[in-house]
């Protein structure tokens, strides 16, 4: 029987792994800190990615085969690249003050943040496409994507992290996320079928996101 269980259709994000365990060991825990609080900011523009993949994995597996629910999907991608796109600008001219919130050695967190912002774009098109290929009955392929991307992230994160301390650590989640994006969308572009272009945003999309947000005000 198939899951139906949205928070399922989420993979979990490569950077748990330097969060939990190898920022601490490779630096200390002060800089364990500032990673841990340059995530948790950066992490806020994912929020569309997040609902973008539990809204589209039960709409995909109730379409079966209808054509219709690649375009849905490739639709929630594009307009989720564009929100998490906007907001992540928004947060990154900003990064410096809000970390500053937690107290004056978190500013050196603030290139974190923005390379963190950066990587959200890859983890967006990742989480919704994992949910459209989970719903199309092919989770192996997402845990393989997913297992790709843990491998590169702890390679990464040994080779980078005590060079570039926490910006190494999130150079690495990017790369990771970045793979994983690039391999989901070549299997997503084969068993829709679709083509890349329709994956990346368009000026409809820029309006049709503009409308909403005026909506929502």
């Amino acid at each position: 029987m198939m899951d139906h269980n949205p928070e399922r259709a989420l993979p979990e994000s490569p950077d748990r792994w330097p969060l939990r365990l190898l920022v601490p060991a490779l630096l200390d825990l002060a800089a364990a800190g500032v990673y841990v609080v340059a995530v948790r900011v950066s992490e806020v523009v994912a929020q569309a990615a997040s609902a973008g993949g539990s809204l589209i994995f039960p709409a995909v597996a109730a379409a079966g085969v209808d054509p219709r629910a690649g375009a849905l999907t490739e639709a929630t991608a594009r307009r989720s690249l564009l929100l998490v796109g906007i907001a992540g600008i928004g947060l990154g001219v900003l990064a410096e003050p809000i970390l500053a919130i937690f107290g004056p050695e978190y500013r050196g967190g603030v290139d974190t943040v923005r390379v963190l912002l950066a990587a959200m774009l890859p983890l967006t098109l990742t989480r919704v496409l994992a949910g459209d290929l989970k719903g199309r009955g092919r989770p192996g392929v997402v845990s393989l994507a997913m297992g790709v991307a843990v491998v590169v992230t702890l390679a990464l994160d040994l080779a980078l992290i005590p060079m570039l301390g926490i910006i190494g650590a999130a150079v690495a989640s990017a790369v990771a996320y970045g793979l994983s994006a690039v391999g989901l969308a070549w299997i997503f572009i084969r068993v829709a079928p679709s083509r890349a272009g329709r994956l990346v945003p368009g000026w409809a999309d820029v309006v049709g996101v503009a409308a909403w947000l005026r909506g929502r005000r």
